[in-house]
């Protein structure tokens, strides 16, 4: 992604990102043995990093599909990271912004509901959403309204409505839980979706990443149907270890030369949409990070919220002495291993990693290994 501008980054510096994670209650029990996957249909879709700023010319697309022969209805919630400056409320990502203020952290979500036809895939805009009525300015319209429009047997979109994000800008998370005709959580694992962040500028830059939204299977005949939902008893548990291969910040890319810089993302596994932010846990994310030697540096820093972490301000504000920076890790290349270590919560993590090469961006879903010992915990309103 281009030097300049949002590139995924809020601000127009990449190491402006705040560092935020949230987490919720954590509890003792057997847990399931399935692994996570980014590839499968599933009953939970966690995407990541959804990013909005018009001043920057970013958008994010977001896609849901349903795999099945029939309908299936899902709730889902955004969830707000963007920080407001302590002494002016104004929308923010450092304290540099705020002139004197502090940039604080939020944690605010806001939820919908949509109902996707047979084999039916949804797609728009975070900044604009989706109704089921003509958008005036963008058009921006469900497929099957139910009134001009209806798909096979009647099936239809009706009762449908995602809003545009709260703020704009906006960084943050979408999470989509499958629920019956009443609401309630079920086991059909049958929904699939993607994120595309887009940097469009006229006459300046473009910039497209992709990464698949990261499915949670149900575990089939073990949900119970309430409105809290157990990671490890009635869905796959998260995973014990996530795991990013990556080049080290400052490499030059063998195949073009360009510079390359990382950005990490993580969400927490648990999260309490009933009490939002007043039920928020600090966590402690682990990292163990080999070179092309097999060479380990060891860090780990405390987050709370929503976590978005330029790779080699993870340890220190000091880039060049940072364990991802290449100067200090001396190869090109290498793997870090990510463990999240709760105090009084939830300490399951999902990411997605991102990296600059010069100009353009790649994004790359993490890959998981093991499970957690201990269940995370959805609560849902």
């Amino acid at each position: 992604m281009r030097a300049r501008g949002f590139r995924l980054f809020p601000g127009s510096d990449i190491r402006r990102w705040q560092c935020l994670l949230a987490a919720a209650t954590l509890a003792c029990a057997r847990l399931a043995t399935a692994e996570l996957a980014s590839d499968k249909p599933a009953a939970i879709l966690v995407y990541p990093v959804i990013l909005v700023s018009d001043k920057d010319c970013v958008d994010t697309t977001v896609q849901i599909s349903n795999t099945s022969t029939d309908p299936i209805d899902a709730r889902c919630f955004y969830v707000n990271a963007t920080g407001r400056c302590s002494n002016n409320g104004r929308q923010c990502f450092t304290g540099a912004e705020c002139g004197g203020g502090f940039c604080v952290p939020t944690w605010r979500e806001t939820d919908f509901r949509i109902r996707l036809t047979a084999r039916q895939p949804v797609i728009w805009l975070a900044s604009e959403g989706l109704s089921t009525r003509t958008a005036a300015a963008s058009g921006l319209i469900f497929p099957l309204d139910g009134i001009t429009r209806k798909g096979q047997g009647g099936q239809s979109n009706a009762g449908s409505l995602v809003p545009p994000v709260s703020d704009n800008p906006f960084l943050g998370e979408l999470k989509c839980i499958a629920v019956d005709d009443q609401d309630r959580p079920t086991d059909r694992n049958v929904l699939v979706g993607s994120a595309i962040t887009e940097e469009l500028c006229p006459n300046e830059c473009l910039d497209v990443t992709r990464h698949n939204a990261i499915g949670i299977q149900a575990i089939p005949g073990a949900n119970n149907g309430d409105n809290t939902l157990v990671l490890g008893q009635e869905y796959e548990a998260c995973p014990n270890t996530l795991i990013m291969n990556h080049f080290f910040d400052g490499a030059a890319d063998p195949a073009t030369g360009d510079e390359v810089v990382g950005n990490l993302t993580l969400v927490p596994c648990s999260e309490d949409f009933v009490q939002q932010d007043q039920n928020l846990a600090p966590i402690t994310a682990q990292f163990l990070v080999y070179n092309e030697f097999e060479q380990r540096f060891s860090t780990s820093t405390r987050v709370e919220c929503y976590a978005s972490l330029p790779l080699s301000n993870i340890d220190t504000t000091q880039p060049e002495r940072s364990i991802f920076s290449v100067g200090v890790a001396g190869t090109l290349t290498g793997q870090t291993r990510i463990r999240g270590v709760g105090i009084t919560g939830g300490h399951g993590l999902l990411g997605v990693y991102f990296d600059m090469h010069g100009v353009q961006s790649t994004a790359a879903n993490l890959h998981f290994q093991g499970i957690q010992d201990q269940v995370d915990l959805i609560h849902i309103p």
